[in-house]
């Protein structure tokens, strides 16, 4: 009614720096198991690229995305 709405199945950009809850839990999972941390976040990595694509459809959570990608960008 009031103000933006997301389209069904989003409900807005994740914070800053975030995993999506599903990479979260990867994390755990594969941190128990005593996989290496740099596997872990090739695997993180690509769980947080699909969350992304399941927002597809939201062009707010897209402009986030694409915003928070450049700023990785300027990082390296």
């Amino acid at each position: 009614m009031f103000g933006w709405s997301y389209p069904p199945g989003c409900s807005g950009p994740p914070e800053d720096n975030v995993m999506s809850p599903d990479a979260e839990k990867a994390w755990a999972i594969l941190e128990k198991e005593g996989v290496e941390e740099s596997i872990i976040e090739q695997i993180c990595s690509i769980i947080d690229s699909l969350h992304i694509k399941a927002h597809a459809d939201c062009p707010r959570c897209l402009s986030k995305f694409a915003e928070e990608e450049k700023n990785e960008e300027l990082m390296y």
